[in-house]
């Protein structure tokens, strides 16, 4: 039994009861309906925040307790309110339809009942049922205090407002005049749903845990009888933040609402606890705990939310920013990196009936696939390009048609996304953690409106890519035009001069090319054209540089190459067109070129030396007879 010392008694469990008021109206205040609770005469005892919201819109003043309950109400609704309210001190519980301004509320009266007799105070909860017919839409207002305060007993709100009623009914039928009682306090304060503890001082100067309810022992997984007793610094031996504030409430100085984490002796888990600590006397000290882990979990998620969309916009951001490819897929790879965990990443791009690895991450050195290419008939490519939206798998390495991917199937978890533009799929990037089971839907959502942001990019990217090729080509050749290829041959002379290194020019004409169009036309002249250019673009190096000189006439930059070198690859490709056979219906066409070769030196300093060297080579060459190769050796 809790001696309560015979001067602060009555006091001490007078303050205990204003806290469960307090405690008990907190929780009403979550709630988004009306309560207000009076007693027999007609004054008000305690109301929730959105009962305080509706007087102060409707009387344009904020309510106290001790009020008349009608001040809570206009004066026109005065009279209609008497009535019921005769009617609910007698015993009996109503309801009344009222329009309060523009709005159509339900005000429910409730009778809470002592042990025997009239009821002592009457409970009233006002419910909106409608908003009055409107040519406009209604605009709904999140409820702030729901979201921000209450998360943690959202699901059982229904219950919450049913079990207030029999609490509150229950708190006044320890004695008719609200006087608390240690009946009162044992029966019914300390089944609040928030954890409660009571610290009491003993002779020694410790800190003792002298009464608890069966909340706190839910909140630290031990029993009541377990709890009673314990010294201050054991009970929070591995939550020590929370010794300062009671210590600081037996100086008589309150702390409200201070947040930290709490873990218990019987369990590893840690949850976020607010804590309110109230000295009742120089002896005791009230401890109330609320249990706000699933508030925190909202608010962490929130944030996470928050962060997801921010980097969502910096990846947009960075993605319009840039049209070369490489940095797209730079880009693609760094913003993915940080919205979903992953330990290999590639991105394939559909290239000519099959899939190019454009890029990859998370590879060595030695296993990195990158450029390698795949075939579109692969199990992964099949399955997102049928279902058009995000896969994934808890155990792909063990998923047997994904074992025809060979190393290219490179984690436990996957996750693929296709990448869409303009109703096609481009390609899809395939995401695997060396952990099982890592993705899940939500990654899938977040994954797909990513690759909806990098699909635009990566098309714009390939868009730019073609207007660059068309502005610097030939469309029928595929050699770069004469202006970018002059713009070639200078940079490639600038650096020949830099670091002394050789470089040589061949001018290349097609024999007799104007009696080919005369004879069959210039279609068959246009594709005897792309077939010799490709003759020669398959015969030189990847170093090598082609351009389309004009008509028939082309040229071919080679760098690190001196002229007999030159003269060397120039009789080469001399010698292939000479013995190639262009079929055109039922006919074989022969051919032959004549070439002139120049080389940078002493007296070919500039491009267009370089240039007027070659074609004057190559005019010999025609003047020759034609079909061979002739060098400019001055």
């Amino acid at each position: 039994m809790l001696d309560w010392g015979k001067e602060n008694h009555a006091g001490s469990l007078n303050q205990i009861q204003a806290e469960a008021w307090k405690s008990l109206f907190n929780t009403l205040d979550s709630n988004s309906q009306v309560f207000i609770l009076f007693d027999r005469s007609q004054r008000v005892i305690a109301f929730n925040q959105a009962a305080a919201k509706m007087t102060k819109s409707l009387r344009d003043r904020f309510p106290a307790k001790d009020d008349p309950i009608q001040s809570f109400f206009p004066s026109n609704l005065h009279e209609p309110l008497a009535e019921p309210i005769r009617a609910a001190l007698e015993g009996l519980e109503l309801s009344l339809d009222l329009n309060l301004g523009d709005r159509a509320y339900t005000l429910v009266f409730s009778p809470l009942y002592p042990l025997e007799g009239q009821p002592d105070a009457i409970l009233l909860n006002i419910v909106e049922t409608h908003a009055p017919k409107s040519d406009k839409a209604p605009v709904s207002e999140p409820n702030v205090l729901v979201e921000e305060q209450v998360a943690a007993r959202s699901a059982e709100l229904e219950e919450t407002n049913r079990k207030l009623r029999s609490d509150i009914e229950q708190l006044l039928t320890s004695q008719a005049d609200l006087q608390a009682s240690e009946t009162f306090f044992r029966q019914y304060f300390l089944r609040l749903p928030d954890p409660i503890l009571i610290w009491e001082k003993d002779e020694q100067g410790e800190f003792r845990l002298a009464i608890t309810n069966q909340a706190a022992a839910d909140l630290t997984g031990s029993s009541m009888d377990d709890l009673h007793g314990l010294l201050l610094d054991d009970f929070y031996s591995r939550s020590l933040h929370f010794i300062g504030p009671v210590h600081t409430a037996f100086s008589g100085i309150e702390t409200r609402q201070t947040e930290f984490p709490f873990i218990s002796h019987s369990s590893p888990e840690q949850k976020w606890v607010s804590c309110d600590c109230i000295p009742l006397s120089d002896r005791y000290v009230l401890n109330i705990l609320r249990d706000i882990s699933q508030q925190k979990d909202r608010q962490r998620l929130d944030e996470n939310d928050r962060n997801q969309i921010e980097l969502l916009r910096q990846a947009m951001t960075a993605f319009t920013s840039v049209l070369n490819m490489d940095q797209v897929l730079e880009n693609v790879l760094s913003y993915l990196d940080k919205l979903i965990p992953y330990d290999h990443v590639i991105l394939y791009l559909v290239e000519e009936n099959q899939l190019h690895v454009q890029a990859s991450g998370g590879f060595s050195e030695e296993d990195d696939p990158l450029d390698s290419t795949i075939p579109l008939h692969n199990p992964q490519f099949e399955a997102i390009n049928r279902n058009r939206q995000p896969l994934f798998l808890p155990n792909a390495l063990e998923y047997r048609p994904f074992k025809a991917l060979g190393p290219l199937n490179c984690g436990e978890s996957w996750l693929g996304v296709p990448l869409m533009g303009r109703g096609q799929i481009l390609g899809y990037i395939s995401i695997y953690s060396d952990a099982p089971a890592v993705y899940d839907n939500e990654h899938a959502r977040l994954a797909e409106i990513f690759a909806n942001e990098a699909s635009i990019a990566i098309e714009n990217a390939r868009l730019f890519e073609q207007v660059q090729i068309l502005a610097v080509t030939d469309e029928l050749t595929g050699f770069f035009n004469r202006r970018y290829f002059y713009e070639l041959v200078d940079m490639e002379l600038a650096r020949a001069r830099r670091y002394r290194h050789p470089v040589s020019l061949i001018m290349i004409d097609i024999d007799h090319f104007k009696t080919v169009n005369d004879s069959y036309g210039h279609t068959v002249g246009d594709l005897l054209l792309k077939e010799i250019c490709a003759l020669i673009h398959k015969a030189v190096r990847d170093s090598d540089i082609l351009g389309r000189h004009g008509g028939e006439e082309f040229v071919l930059l080679l760098p690190e190459t001196a002229l007999n070198k030159a003269v060397d690859v120039a009789e080469r490709l001399r010698r292939l067109v000479a013995d190639h056979h262009v079929t055109v219906g039922d006919r074989d066409i022969t051919i032959s070129v004549s070439a002139g070769v120049a080389t940078f030196d002493d007296h070919c300093r500039t491009a267009d030396d370089l240039f007027r060297c070659a074609d004057m080579a190559m005019y010999q060459a025609k003047q020759a007879g034609r079909n061979q190769v002739h060098a400019d050796r001055r």
